[in-house]
C-alpha cells in the first residue's frame, strides 16, 4: 500500500490517491486528503473502496490560497502510509494528463462451426438394487 503526493489536474481539482498491489484478497482501502496546519490537521476529503489490487483516488476543489496538503492511506488492519507534503493552489500549474494510448486493432474471430444436435437417450427407470447383508 502506497499513498501518492496530491496533485492538481487540468480541471482544477486537487487529487490524491493510494495504490494496493500484490494482494490476493479483497480489502477496504481508505484515502484521505489532509491539510497541514497548526493544531490538528483537517481532513478535506475522504474516500474508500473495496479492492484487491488497484487504486483509490479522492478529489477536492482547489483554492486561490496555497494550502499544504498530504495524503494518508489506511487499510483494514489500520496500517497507514503518508505521502509527502505539497503546497497547492489554483495558480499552480496543473500536471498534464498523459496522452491516450492508441487501442490495438481488434482481432477478427473465425466463425464457429454450427453446433451438432446431440441425440438424447430416454431415461430408463432402474430398479433399486438391494444390498445383501453379510
Amino acid at each position: 500500500m502506497v499513498a501518492a503526493k496530491p496533485y492538481l489536474d487540468a480541471n482544477g481539482t486537487v487529487r490524491g490517491g493510494a495504490t494496493r498491489a500484490g494482494c490476493d484478497d479483497q480489502a477496504r482501502l481508505r484515502v484521505r486528503i489532509v491539510q497541514l496546519r497548526p493544531g490538528p490537521d483537517r481532513t478535506l476529503k475522504s474516500g474508500s473502496k473495496l479492492i484487491g489490487n488497484g487504486s483509490v483516488v479522492a478529489g477536492v476543489r482547489c483554492t486561490d490560497v496555497p494550502r499544504r496538503l498530504y495524503v494518508t492511506a489506511t487499510d483494514y488492519r489500520g496500517n497507514q502510509h503518508r505521502s509527502g507534503v505539497v503546497a497547492l493552489s489554483c495558480d499552480t500549474a496543473p500536471i498534464p494528463a498523459p496522452p491516450p494510448r492508441p487501442r490495438p486493432p481488434r482481432l477478427l474471430r473465425r466463425p464457429r462451426p454450427p453446433r451438432r444436435l446431440l441425440r438424447v437417450r430416454p431415461q430408463v427407470a432402474r430398479p433399486w438394487r438391494r444390498r445383501s447383508s453379510s
